[in-house]
């Protein structure tokens, strides 16, 4: 009788473990896929920061007045500062809300 008893509380606990760590692994899942899209968008981002960089190499060999290629410069500093504080902010309001 006591035997039994052990073996159906022995059961439920590790039932209850099993389901604790079915929600792990499963949490572990979505932040394995988070992680995934966040490399490929650090991925696209590296990208294009090369293509803005080529630009201003291109810039700099034009035989545009030296006032031009400032402006030109400006413009790419600016839109690679915007998307860098947007980044840095998707990233932190996805830090600050796991677990």
């Amino acid at each position: 009788m006591f035997k039994r008893l052990e073996l159906i509380i022995k059961n439920r606990q590790l039932q209850t473990e099993n389901e604790e760590l079915y929600e792990e692994n499963k949490q572990n899942r979505e932040d394995i896929e988070d992680l995934e899209i966040q490399k490929v968008h650090a991925k696209l981002f590296a990208e294009y920061t090369m293509s803005k960089l080529i630009e201003l190499e291109k810039i700099d060999r034009s035989g545009i007045s030296e006032e031009s290629k400032r402006k030109q410069r400006n413009v790419i500093f600016n839109n690679l500062r915007k998307e860098n504080i947007n980044i840095i902010n998707e990233l932190s309001n996805k830090l600050g809300n796991d677990r």
